[in-house]
């Protein structure tokens, strides 16, 4: 019998060492660094394809499937919040514990306004990544225009 894809190591590597549960979830490790980075280069990829493309989005809108967040462990709400320009921070045991605005500095675009559409067990089994993401929405909102680009770089957010 084949190993479920999700229970591969090359996919989670905290299925090591072996005796380990294959198939433990801890949906308050949603996005894990590994998402994030994931995430942040699909956003970003996305993005150059779009301004390649002569456009120049101002708003996302993202539809999380607690199914898929299962899969991919977070890369879609990686990607929310990488549209803001805001990073997770993660505790030793790969929780996050806080946002990080990322200084306009860092960012090569503008804050993205993002809206997400959660289905009702999304709703049901990752409470807390809603409230993270709505931390992270008031985060760029109420931020001031040096904290996000005073010198006229965009925050859609606000």
């Amino acid at each position: 019998m084949p190993i479920p894809r999700r229970a591969a190591p090359t996919r989670d590597p905290s299925a090591l060492p072996t005796g380990r549960n294959l198939y433990g979830f801890d949906p308050m490790r949603v996005p894990t660094p590994a998402a994030w980075e994931i995430g942040k280069g699909v956003l970003d990829q996305w993005w150059n394809s779009q301004i390649e493309s002569g456009r120049s989005p101002k708003n996302l809108v993202f539809s999380l499937w607690a199914g898929e967040t299962m899969r991919h462990q977070g890369v879609m709400e990686a990607q929310v919040f990488a549209a803001m320009g805001v990073q997770p921070i993660w505790d030793d045991r790969g929780r996050i514990e806080d946002l990080r605005l990322i200084p306009a500095e860092e960012m090569t675009r503008p804050r993205l306004n993002v809206t997400c559409t959660v289905t009702g067990s999304y709703r049901d089994q990752f409470p807390h990544a809603i409230a993270w993401i709505n931390r992270a929405v008031d985060m760029v909102a109420q931020a001031d225009s040096a904290e996000t680009g005073g010198d006229g770089a965009e925050n859609f957010v606000r």
